[in-house]
């Protein structure tokens, strides 16, 4: 969510807004003037790191990066300025943005490292598992993953957010056969229950 974004000339009541896609497709125009007199302004927003998988929120963070320009001198202002485009990003607002979202991918590629890797069960005959990961996201061949169930699954009434989960261990497979999307292992049961579509594939720890 952009939960701040824009910039004010101290002494000359500039705004700046956004019309159009906004910052979600980068298609929007800003319009207004600038002056040479100092702008001041900011570039904020909340984001949160959910896993797909299970649908818990694993991690909340905001990203906010002021503005303050004493330089910028552009007569016709930013209309016509597409954003996302190189004009844009030269620009102090531009540079603002940037900060904000190297600062947000830093913190993304952080709460990823340390959630662990998860993929779920395709399809499971006999013993032989199939897991919705191939060659495309690492997995190789000798691979061992375990196979789990959640049971139970505990959300807030007034949000949704995953509080709880609840898993059982199913087994381990050991990948044999790998393609790009897909791979092939062999299933080896810690439960009575057998594995079904949809189940956990979790990464076990080395």
């Amino acid at each position: 969510s952009i939960t701040e974004f824009g910039t004010a000339d101290k002494g000359g009541g500039f705004s700046i807004g956004v019309s159009g896609g906004g910052l979600g497709g980068l298609g929007g125009l800003l319009s207004g003037a600038l002056s040479q007199r100092r702008a001041e302004g900011v570039v904020a927003m909340d984001f949160r790191v959910v896993d797909t998988t299970t649908g818990r929120v694993l991690e909340t963070h905001r990203v906010r990066e002021t503005i303050e320009s004493n330089g910028f001198d552009v007569s016709v202002g930013y209309r016509g300025i597409s954003l996302g485009s190189n004009q844009f990003y030269n620009t102090p607002l531009g540079q603002a943005t940037r900060r904000a979202i190297t600062r947000a991918v830093q913190l993304l590629a952080r709460d990823a490292d340390k959630a662990g890797w998860t993929g779920q069960v395709v399809d499971f005959q006999r013993i032989e598992i199939y897991i919705n990961a191939g060659s495309a996201t690492g997995v190789k061949s000798g691979d061992t993953f375990m196979v789990e169930r959640v049971v139970k699954r505990l959300t807030d009434p007034a949000t949704n957010e995953v509080l709880l989960l609840k898993k059982k261990r199913l087994g381990i497979v050991e990948v044999g056969e790998v393609g790009e999307k897909i791979a092939i292992g062999t299933f080896k049961p810690l439960d009575t229950d057998a594995p079904a579509r949809g189940d956990l594939v979790v990464a076990l720890a080395k």
